[in-house]
């Protein structure tokens, strides 16, 4: 089973405080994504993020890929989530969308304008329980870039799948399923399923929360936290491997509940990456800084305001910036 798809637009954790293996001390987390960070009661609470994604062109000659500007929005809800032993508490539930289309020139011939798209939802526990995951589904439409094509129509492969994954209790264990609709194949090979052993690893989270997980982090030094990279269906540190910058940026601009915002605000930038098998290059974030010591609320709830995603086979990058983000009280 090959999940390359998944190297073209993969979120990382996405990905670092050390993992919490053989009784390291777990991470801590906060509730950064609201406007005091100490409250526990989440009920009603919300949030939707919309970001523009641009294309940066690579430096190759022989192949080339022109993203036309597309869009990334993710929201989270408070609601009621039913847990593997059957109980019931209120978690979160995040769901996201990138829509992009381009186009793929090989030796000088460009191709037809082709759409990728990936969809995911991700349930998991509230801070009390450590954000702990309970399901994640991810539905992926996506033209991914071969190496070295030799002509147009050897270009990209098409991919259409599901991957989900539901955890037993404690996060202990995932279940993995891969149904593959494109590239076709024979119904005996269409589903692939998996479990991998997480070992109820304090400091482990979903590949698909780790965007959201990142807030809560202090970004006083590096930090490894635990997801499952979909690419290997294994379980892998994803690492700040340096403490996060602290700067100023005074000219980030951004719809905040409607109204722009174009103020002088602190700001930690880092890279991630997964380690071990197909890690994948770095990423790099920029997070909005807590506020909630200097000013008694999280103005801007630590939110991501920049992320840079490289293509594979070095066609360029995708870069992602907010431009509108409403916030529940």
């Amino acid at each position: 089973m090959k999940k390359k798809a998944l190297a073209a637009f993969t979120l990382l954790l996405p990905l670092t405080v050390l993992c919490a293996c053989g009784g390291t001390a777990a991470v801590p987390l906060a509730s950064n994504w609201l406007k005091f960070p100490d409250t526990t009661n989440i009920e009603d609470k919300h949030e939707r993020l919309e970001y523009k994604v641009t294309f940066e062109p690579g430096k190759r000659t022989d192949f080339s890929v022109a993203y036309e500007e597309g869009s990334y929005v993710t929201s989270y809800t408070a609601e009621q989530i039913t847990l593997p032993d059957n109980t019931v508490e209120t978690g979160y539930h995040l769901h996201s969308e990138l829509s992009v289309a381009g186009r793929f020139t090989v030796k000088g011939e460009t191709g037809e304008r082709f759409e990728d798209t990936i969809v995911s939802d991700v349930w998991f526990r509230p801070i009390t329980a450590r954000l702990q995951p309970v399901r994640s589904v991810k539905q992926v439409k996506s033209h991914v870039p071969r190496a070295n094509p030799d002509k147009l129509e050897n270009a990209a492969t098409a991919y259409d799948y599901v991957y989900e994954v539901n955890y037993t209790k404690n996060a202990a264990k995932a279940e993995t399923v891969y149904t593959q609709n494109l590239p076709e194949v024979d119904e005996s090979k269409k589903v692939t399923k998996k479990t991998v052993s997480v070992g109820e690893s304090t400091n482990f989270f979903d590949n698909e929360q780790i965007l959201f997980v990142l807030r809560g982090l202090n970004m006083e030094s590096a930090v490894t936290l635990k997801t499952i990279n979909p690419s290997a269906i294994a379980v892998q540190n994803a690492a700040i491997t340096a403490k996060p910058k602290l700067t100023t940026v005074s000219d980030f601009a951004f719809l905040l509940n409607g109204t722009e915002q174009k103020k002088e605000m602190s700001v930690h930038t880092f890279s991630l990456t997964y380690t071990g098998a197909s890690p994948g290059q770095p990423q790099e974030f920029t997070y909005a800084a807590n506020t909630s010591k200097d000013k008694g609320e999280n103005l801007y709830r630590n939110v991501l305001l920049r992320m840079s995603v490289p293509v594979i086979q070095d066609l360029g990058t995708l870069h992602y910036k907010l431009v509108s983000a409403e916030f529940s009280d």
